[in-house]
């Protein structure tokens, strides 16, 4: 079973850049294709927020057409550049999804169950869970206490190092944190946010954080770092459930031809 995960592709309208001068339509169009590409190909790809970079229709009307063209089902999710109402209106099979506490939903896939979470706040860049939607992913969780699970949201809800970021985490993780350690099939959390690749403990479980198709943050470590958006290769993971183990593997890709570097 194969699941990639896109993040943060920060779509724009033509002739516009979220940063670093790059092309963030023209990035995601080659991961996606990219992806299509691979053999075994993913059953799914799970796009893990930040979609757009204003949230404008226009935008996201480029979105739904690089959505469209995928041979692979694409998934949403909402991050903190990202517009409910406009979201909605552009993906109406995804409009039916929505909930009181915004974009979540779980579905099967094989012998894997996915949950998606929505994490963002309008006018913000941290995230926050509010106490319905934990209570959601509890009863969720509950549910099918048999299948390996994968959570995604897409602010990280654990300090990761990266001071830059993590003032814009996940607000206040407690809840979240305990619903998952009452759930010991939960495999893995995974996120976006950061623009940058990283892995930790968290939870009693794995917590991985997704690179962005557009472009990167710096590797700051420092306790006052600021946030330095780089022209790196857009990225994108795969989750591969093999045997029993959850796989990650980040992987760059040419801008230009849409193949794996």
């Amino acid at each position: 079973m194969l699941v990639a995960q896109v993040s943060d592709p920060h779509v724009t309208v033509a002739g516009a850049s979220p940063g670093a001068g790059v092309d963030s339509h023209a990035r995601l169009a080659a991961v996606l294709r990219c992806i299509a590409g691979l053999s075994p190909r993913p059953e799914a790809i799970v796009l893990s927020g930040d979609l757009v970079e204003a949230g404008s229709a226009a935008e996201y009307a480029r979105l739904a057409a690089l959505v469209a063209a995928s041979p692979v089902p694409v998934h949403l999710m909402a991050g903190n550049h990202d517009d409910r109402d406009a979201l909605a209106r552009a993906f109406p099979d995804h409009a039916e999804r929505f909930g009181e506490h915004g974009l979540h939903y779980a579905f099967d896939l094989g012998a894997l169950r996915l949950v998606i979470l929505d994490s963002l706040v309008p006018g913000r860049p941290g995230g926050a869970l509010p106490p319905g939607e934990v209570d959601w992913l509890e009863a969720t969780l509950a549910a099918r206490p048999d299948a390996p699970t994968v959570v995604f949201v897409h602010h990280p809800p654990a300090t990761t190092g990266l001071a830059h970021v993590d003032r814009s985490a996940l607000d206040d993780d407690r809840a979240f944190a305990a619903a998952v350690r009452r759930h010991p099939q939960v495999v893995r959390v995974s996120c976006g946010h950061l623009h940058h690749a990283v892995t930790l403990n968290w939870a009693g479980t794995a917590l991985s954080v997704c690179p962005s198709t557009a472009h990167q943050f710096a590797l700051d470590l420092a306790p006052d770092g600021t946030i330095r958006p780089v022209d790196g290769p857009p990225a994108f993971q795969l989750h591969r459930w093999h045997r029993g183990t959850l796989h990650t593997y980040t992987t760059n890709v040419s801008a230009e031809n849409g193949r794996t570097g």
